[in-house]
């Protein structure tokens, strides 16, 4: 009755992408495979936990010393524009007098915190308070010297600033690390107190050329002075010929014509090479940042980050990641100062924005209306110039330092001068602690805004956080902060279906290999009409992968948005939302958390998975899990994840999460798994076994297939289900090789 066929290939097709797939339940697709975009929130009541958010606060005045002896009366904490109540208030003065450092703990009343639990409050300022003590008692101050990809004129310049800055002797207690950044992370030297150390691997940074960017520009706007040339040279031959349809000039104007057409294709094809090359240099360095901060968050006390760059041109599509440098370094307590390496600068900064804005008024005054067929709007030009103002390499600059309460030196050669406030700001601030108001921990951002009641004097501190229960530096981009707040939520929500799975392929070189699918099926989702009547679809996905001991290891999202037409809306809600990753995990057992968020209507669910990673015994036969298969497509080389392991040659295969089958629509049973065979040479055999009720029903032999050169055994099975009632099974292959045995298993239903 039962039979395995192994080589048989599956056939039904269904798109799906590292991101993102979207297709029909019918295997048809109905989008593109790769979308993106939203957020949104819904939660029960929140839990019981109270978190006290610490903020340290430099305070100088108007001639740049730093301001000892204040009180707790002198400060105010306005959060998102609401007073807070003032709890543990440290002052750390490593410069003053040992007495000035001092801890005075205020525990408040009831209704300035949560009404129902004042004495979690008291827990939570008590907690702060311990750690703004530890910070003052702490000798060691941490320093990242960090230099951005610099150019051959720059990089000498900040070299010697540097090295000026650092001096001959680096502070009693102080630790230095130094970084450069190029198309990834480039540590020169870690953390020591050596200056000797410190000041070669300054020298070594001034030795090495760096990748650089915007060569197209250069390219882009010279193109368009071109275009524009020859725009007026096809102009005046139609006025010198007498027009088109004059003898003798028609063929030069079209000589004409098409040149412009040709620059016209060029500068198109330079454009987009623009915009991708400025969200690279956003994404390299905002990632590099993101490292070094993440690096320095278990560390005590007040940390600086000083970032000589020629300036940050943050795109559109590198936002978030810098909001989450902010937002990471916040959690850390590191605060970036941002030094422009190109010092006084002889063109103003503002000088490519302004180019920039001219040259699309100048490409729209130029397009003809009626001759000039573009299905880009006419104003789309104008419409970008939120990005064109961006690229004020001094407005990037300026926001991590001003957001992390940090400084930026610009328009300036003397560097020590302005360096000097580094030194003074990492050895005198003040650390202030509270219990926020608001007791709903929803993932938004909160602008903390601090007062002094003292006149003439300048406040530097961080200018807010997500507000996410999260380990202290632990990346979170904007978009994930409403999700991951749901799963502090008691009890968490099940708004709509999720399904997830989590599967093992112990690869020889990779044996932690877990890849993740998530699916949420589209007639769940929130759509709502947009401009031009189409229907938008806005979700978030998160996954927060904790070790046995509670820790989070791994942390994994996507944003989501797809846009469809009426006429589609329905076949759009037809199909099925997949999410695809594939972590390596270290040995152990791990707990897979996922929310999918969805903020159009305010709702989320979540699903918690566990999966068990075997240590790594190079001698032991191994198996992958056990896929049901949904379905499998045949894909082009150049659109394959290279090394996914759910790939058989060029079919990839697609996960039935659901487990679900229908003897109307389903005749046979798909599955897959991998043997890994330690001794290619060995005879390994195999059965696979139906099970009811524990009872086996029907054992058969499984012929494998070959082992491959990396010691693989990928093997596809199916099994016939038309003569089976419907009910919940259980399919188990099991292997053996020698004295050893293996086998996996995986639950079904079959329904009428």
């Amino acid at each position: 009755m039962l039979n395995a066929l192994p080589r048989k290939p599956l056939t039904r097709a269904l798109g799906i992408a590292i991101v993102l797939s979207l297709a029909a339940g019918s295997g048809s697709p109905i989008a593109s495979s790769r979308i993106a975009a939203a957020q949104g929130s819904q939660a029960p009541a929140a839990t019981g936990a109270t978190t006290a958010i610490l903020v340290d606060v430099v305070v100088r005045d108007k001639n740049g010393e730093p301001v000892p002896g204040l009180t707790p009366e002198d400060f105010e904490i306005i959060e998102d524009g609401v007073r807070q109540e003032l709890g543990s208030f440290t002052p750390i003065f490593r410069d003053a007098p040992r007495e000035a450092a001092r801890t005075t703990v205020q525990t408040p009343t009831a209704s300035s915190t949560r009404a129902a639990a004042p004495e979690q409050a008291a827990a939570a300022h008590k907690e702060a308070a311990a750690q703004a003590t530890a910070a003052a008692n702490t000798p060691g101050e941490i320093l990242a010297l960090v230099f951005d990809r610099l150019t051959a004129d720059n990089r000498p310049l900040a070299q010697r600033a540097a090295l000026s800055y650092l001096g001959t002797e680096v502070p009693e207690g102080r630790a230095i690390a130094v970084y450069g950044i190029d198309l990834g992370l480039v540590p020169y030297q870690a953390l020591t107190r050596d200056v000797k150390k410190v000041r070669r691997a300054i020298e070594e940074f001034g030795t090495r050329a760096t990748s650089q960017f915007g060569a197209t520009t250069a390219q882009r706007r010279d193109m368009e002075e071109r275009i524009a040339r020859s725009g007026a040279a096809a102009q005046s031959s139609v006025q010198i010929s007498g027009g088109p349809g004059t003898e003798g000039g028609s063929g030069n104007i079209g000589a004409a014509v098409s040149d412009q057409a040709f620059l016209e294709m060029q500068q198109r094809s330079l454009e987009t090479f623009d915009a991708l090359e400025r969200d690279q240099e956003g994404y390299s360095t905002a990632n590099a940042l993101m490292a070094i901060v993440s690096g320095m968050r278990t560390l005590p006390g007040r940390k600086a980050l000083v970032f000589f760059s020629e300036g940050l041109s943050i795109t559109t599509n590198a936002k978030e990641r810098f909001l989450a440098v902010v937002a990471a370094a916040n959690r850390a307590n590191v605060s970036i100062y941002s030094v422009d390496a190109s010092g006084l600068r002889a063109v103003s900064p503002l000088k490519e924005t302004r180019d920039e804005i001219d040259a699309a008024g100048s490409r729209i005054l130029r397009r003809n209306p009626t001759a000039d067929q573009t299905s880009e709007p006419m104003l789309a030009g104008l419409e970008r110039n939120e990005t064109h103002l961006q690229l004020n390499p001094h407005s990037g600059l300026g926001m991590i330092s001003d957001q992390t309460g940090g400084l930026l030196v610009a328009n300036t050669n003397d560097f020590r001068k302005a360096l000097s406030r580094v030194d003074g700001d990492l050895r005198n601030y003040y650390m202030l602690s509270y219990v926020p108001k608001n007791e709903e921990f929803d993932g938004q951002y909160r602008q903390i805004s601090i007062k002094v009641k003292r006149s003439g004097v300048i406040v530097q501190h961080r200018k807010g956080y997500y507000a996410v229960r999260a380990p202290a530096g632990l990346p979170v981009l904007a978009y994930e902060a409403p999700a991951l707040a749901v799963l502090d939520r008691a009890p968490v929500p099940n708004a709509f279906p999720v399904r997830v799975g989590a599967l093992t392929f112990p690869e020889w070189s990779r044996p932690g290999l877990t890849p993740v699918v998530v699916e949420v099926p589209t007639s769940a989702a929130t759509f709502r009409p947009v401009e031009g009547e189409i229907n938008a679809l806005g979700a978030d996905l998160a996954i927060v992968v904790r070790d046995s001991k509670g820790d989070i290891i791994d942390k994994m999202s996507q944003r989501y948005e797809l846009r469809t037409t009426p006429e589609q809306l329905e076949q759009t809600k037809t199909g099925l939302v997949i999410f695809y990753r594939q972590p390596e995990l270290p040995a152990g057992v791990h707990t897979l958390e996922t929310v999918v968020r969805d903020g159009l209507a305010n709702k989320a669910s979540v699903r918690f998975t566990t999966v068990e990673i075997p240590t790594n015994d190079p001698n032991r036969l191994r198996l992958s899990s056990l896929v049901l298969i949904r379905r499998g497509e045949k894909v082009p080389e150049s659109e394959r994840i290279s090394d996914s392991p759910l790939y058989v040659g060029d079919t990839l295969l697609y996960p039935n999460l659901a487990a679900s089958l229908k003897h109307a629509v389903d005749k046979e049973l798909g599955f897959y798994l991998t043997v890994y065979v330690p001794d290619a040479n060995a005879q390994q055999t195999a059965t696979v076994d139906l099970i009811q009720n524990g009872a086996v029903l029907a054992r058969l032999p499984l012929e494998l297939e070959h082992p491959d050169a990396e010691r693989r055994i990928r093997q596809v099975g199916r099994l016939p289900i038309d003569q089976l009632a419907a009910g919940s099974y259980e399919l188990r292959v099991v292997v053996h090789q020698g004295s050893t045995t293996v086998s996996r298993t995986s639950q079904f239903r079959i329904a009428e």
